[in-house]
């Protein structure tokens, strides 16, 4: 269940620190590798907070979990990690204690960056094409 969330920090691929608003139970568990601190420069950027929920420009790396419940249920969940270095990330698929119960993983999925792609409106804009045009 859904307790009370604040921001860890996240580490991305290439090392760049962001905040990310997480449950504070998952975000506290040492296996998954968030920083518990945030240091202020990027605690006071607002475009270098990312929300999990959200796809762009970034889309968290986080892997898939499952348990067997206390009455033989498979319990199934979605953890977000915070560095590549993690123990859960890097580490053996079984046994992995997260929130203070044991996991197996059964999927890694890397982080994925969404980018805006680039267009030419046709729309008269003082670049080169319009001065090349013009002098023709």
């Amino acid at each position: 269940m859904v307790g009370s969330r604040r921001y860890f920090g996240y580490f991305t691929d290439d090392s760049t620190e962001l905040a990310i608003q997480l449950d504070e139970s998952a975000g506290e568990s040492t296996s998954l590798g968030f920083s518990q601190a945030i240091t202020n420069a990027v605690a006071q950027n607002p475009s270098l907070r990312i929300k999990p929920s959200e796809t762009f420009p970034i889309e968290p790396r986080y892997l898939l979990a499952e348990r067997e419940d206390a009455d033989g249920r498979i319990v199934k969940r979605k953890f977000y990690v915070g560095a590549t270095t993690a123990a859960a990330w890097g580490g053996t698929p079984y046994g992995i204690t997260i929130d203070g119960e044991t996991w197996n993983i059964t999927a890694r999925v890397g982080e994925v960056r969404h980018y805006i792609a680039a267009k030419d409106t046709g729309l008269i804009d003082g670049d080169v094409d319009d001065n090349v045009a013009a002098a023709v």
